[in-house]
């Protein structure tokens, strides 16, 4: 018969104490945990831009892919674009240089839903990611959404 071993009291191990998870030929990393989003003010045609996730290191990765989870949506009419850029910071002042948009992806308006791209790194050359999100205002009445994200490298 069998005995149990003895409870040393300790808690089991958690895993990984940061927001990366590794895989053995790839990385999951949370860049945007569930937030939400309202946008009530702002007006018919106008638009605003947030940095949801800025410097990803992506230079030891060859192949990224945006992973966003849409867990509410209400934004009849408005529009909700994601993009990536490749980003370079500057040293000397501090300054950022930024690419232009790798990728577009314009949300379905559909919760709970997944959306999934590749970003194309053949084209960059910058050690960093940025995720930016660009909502475009509406006359609905209502414009607020929830969403997170992550990043799946692939080394």
């Amino acid at each position: 018969m069998d005995v149990p071993p003895k409870s040393t009291g300790e808690a089991p191990p958690r895993g990984l104490e940061s927001d990366v998870q590794t895989d053995i030929d790839g990385v999951v990393e949370e860049v945007a945990p569930k937030t939400h989003f309202d946008f009530l003010d702002l007006g018919n045609g106008s638009q605003e831009e947030v940095i949801l996730c800025d410097r990803i290191p992506i230079a030891a990765w060859n192949s990224v892919m945006l992973s966003i989870r849409v867990h509410k949506y209400d934004a009849s009419g408005a529009r909700v674009i994601l993009s990536a850029r490749g980003v370079a910071s500057s040293n000397e002042d501090g300054a950022d240089f930024a690419t232009p948009d790798l990728i577009t992806l314009t949300l379905s308006g559909a919760a709970p839903s997944l959306e999934q791209v590749a970003v194309p790194l053949e084209f960059i050359q910058s050690p960093f990611l940025r995720i930016v999100m660009t909502v475009v205002g509406t006359t609905a009445a209502l414009l607020y959404f929830e969403l997170s994200c992550d990043v799946v490298g692939r080394l």
